[in-house]
């Protein structure tokens, strides 16, 4: 590939790539860069000479700019054209101004899916410890699901525990998660979450400073965190110990202005001592998702009155889609429908014991065996070779749309089932 046809695809992005590649990608001193020059391409043009009067370049940094090769940045970015992977600059159009306002902002992001709007979205940043509680799975999670069907975007780091039930609830509610890494997209880091990191390649995306190929290192993670805290407009730490880079992630997210929430927790647990101590120094106690909504009284124009936690309540606020007519209503059932309903269930499960479903019975035993039972009744409800919307299978099943979008992406990351657009499914 010639120069002029990475110049003409990337713009500026051999420029932006070979500055990190000399001088770190945690560095204040691309803002000088900006600053003092006119353009970064005029940078790296004018030379050592126009380098030296650069504020905050060393004679050592110089040295570095000197032995990097252009030619190295001209490789990443062929390697990001075979990976698929997007290269959004410093310069760039899309790079988002709630980035460019932090300390050492990165000057290269590197994604896979669609990035989004980020400074006219409102975002949550959902962190925490990798060895979490199952309560706090549930509460991320939860706080996740129900915060994007109230609109929010969820942010998070991709690692496992409370990480990946942020991610997950996000995905659960229908929505998209952006998903920040400590090193190169390309790198299987945490492979427990292969197949969630691939799926949110396609329900948002993944972002990170860090070229193809870069190994996760320590010092990677809390330089990781001053991004995730800039994309979050709200942070919310469900557990995490004294130690802990969720609490890195807490702090930036207060020297940038933003608003910190976090989790109660047992006074006698470990996960627990850092959301405990950051609540007595002054973060939000969270309770319930609406204390976050609470907190942005100007942003939420979906929320519906005031939404408590109740099965009811949720079934008011909609799910990227068209609720059933009566969705949010109480229904009162006679006794006798009741029974007769409770009947047909019991027969249909006895149906289910003596008979595999024609559905099912060219799909491998491993992968029925790793899907709920809930997810396995979704499937069975999608006949093959037919394509089925959303609402058609809440009316096969009985079910709303926010109870069965969980199910579906069960079956979506399982492989079982392909979206085929607007909500419409088919089996794989």
């Amino acid at each position: 590939m010639g120069d002029g046809q990475v110049i003409m695809v990337y713009n500026n992005a051999r420029y932006w790539i070979w500055l990190t590649l000399a001088l770190g990608y945690k560095t204040p001193k691309a803002l000088k860069v900006c600053e003092f020059s006119f353009s970064i391409a005029e940078f790296y043009e004018c030379g050592e000479n126009h380098w030296k009067l650069c504020p905050g370049i060393t004679p050592a940094d110089i040295q570095k700019l000197k032995s990097t090769a252009l030619s190295s940045a001209d490789k990443i970015i062929n390697r990001c054209m075979e990976l698929n992977i997007d290269i959004i600059t410093f310069d760039d159009e899309r790079y988002p101004m709630c980035l460019k306002n932090i300390y050492a902002p990165p000057c290269v992001l590197y994604v896979k899916g669609e990035f989004p709007d980020l400074d006219n979205r409102f975002t949550v940043g959902i962190v925490g410890t990798r060895n979490a509680s199952k309560y706090g799975l549930r509460v991320a999670y939860d706080a996740a699901s129900n915060l994007t069907r109230a609109g929010a975007l969820i942010i998070s780091g991709g690692a496992l525990g409370i990480d990946s039930a942020g991610h997950r609830g996000a995905l659960a509610a229908g929505g998209d998660t952006v998903c920040v890494l400590g090193a190169g997209i390309d790198v299987n880091y945490i492979s427990q979450n292969a197949k969630m990191r691939e799926y949110i390649t396609t329900h948002g995306c993944l972002v990170t400073e860090y070229p193809p190929g870069t190994q996760p290192k320590p010092y990677h993670f809390p330089a990781r965190n001053r991004i995730i805290a800039a994309f979050s407009d709200a942070v919310l730490i469900v557990e995490a110990a004294r130690r802990s880079g969720a609490l890195i992630t807490a702090n930036l997210a207060q020297e940038q202005g933003k608003e910190v929430f976090a989790v109660m927790g047992n006074i006698n647990a470990a996960y627990s001592e850092g959301t405990n101590a950051l609540i007595k120094d002054g973060a939000y106690p969270y309770t319930h998702y609406t204390d976050i909504i609470d907190a942005f009284p100007n942003v939420y124009i979906t929320r519906k009155n005031d939404v408590r936690a109740t099965e009811t309540a949720l079934e008011a606020i909609p799910v990227k889609g068209t609720l059933p007519k009566n969705a949010g209503k109480s229904k009162v059932v006679p006794a006798s429908q009741k029974t007769e309903n409770v009947n047909v269930v019991n027969k249909e499960r006895e149906a289910k014991k003596e008979d595999i479903s024609e559905n099912t019975r060219n799909i491998p035993n491993e992968k029925i065996e790793s899907i709920s039972s809930e997810a396995r009744r979704v499937y069975d409800a999608i006949k093959q070779g037919e394509t089925v919307s959303t609402d058609e299978l809440c009316i096969r099943l009985g079910l709303l749309p926010y109870k069965i979008l969980p199910y579906i992406t069960e079956l979506e990351i399982e492989g079982l089932v392909i979206n085929t657009g607007a909500r419409n499914y088919r089996k794989a």
